[in-house]
């Protein structure tokens, strides 16, 4: 009988030594680069491991690629504050993650952070905005205009912020994919994106 399988690098050590005891012949190897396929076991720290579920869902990197969960992580929380935008809706979401973290129980536990997180970020960002269940902040306080208060007026003021914001992302990117191919390739074959980064 001949068994096949993949020991995570940590019990590798542990694994070698149980195998030794055994009247088995035995063979542990890395992985090949384009003939094996090993499954993923992703290691991320408590606040990116809450972004995986939605990494999942498109897909996850293969054993020579970078995870990119912790680097997403805080632009997906900042854009979904920013599309929401409405401290009251953040408020509403960021209350039914705490319930979901009281009453759902441990399978739910991923995702009811999440939400917390989530709501707790659009509902500072609808403050910052003056938007409250789509009503106009400074309008309830006797502002004469968004302009004349202490909030950002999102329509003509973030326009400018949002494309820095794009810039940002897009620069961060690219580093990152530098960094990756370095690693990979050597120094050499990230020139061309050297050019686009500078």
């Amino acid at each position: 009988m001949l068994l096949e399988g993949w020991v995570p690098t940590e019990i590798e050590n542990d694994t070698i030594t149980w195998l030794s005891d055994k009247e088995v012949y035995f063979e542990a190897t890395e992985p090949e680069k384009n003939v094996d396929n090993p499954p993923i076991k992703l290691k991320n720290r408590r606040f990116a491991r809450l972004f995986e579920m939605i990494g999942n869902m498109y897909s996850i990197p293969t054993y020579w690629e970078l995870d990119m969960t912790p680097f997403f992580a805080p632009f997906y929380m900042l854009f979904f504050a920013i599309c929401l935008n409405d401290a009251g809706y953040g408020a509403i979401l960021l209350l039914g993650g705490l319930m979901l973290l009281k009453k759902g129980g441990a399978s739910l536990k991923q995702a009811a952070w999440l939400t917390v997180f989530c709501g707790g970020a659009t509902t500072l960002f609808g403050f910052y905005t003056g938007s409250l269940f789509g009503m106009s902040i400074p309008d309830m306080l006797g502002y004469e205009s968004i302009a004349a208060s202490p909030f950002l007026d999102f329509q003509n003021q973030f326009f400018s912020l949002a494309l820095a914001l794009g810039v940002v992302q897009i620069l961060f990117g690219m580093l990152l994919n530098i960094c990756l191919q370095t690693k990979l390739f050597g120094f050499t074959s990230t020139f061309g994106l050297l050019g686009w980064f500078i």
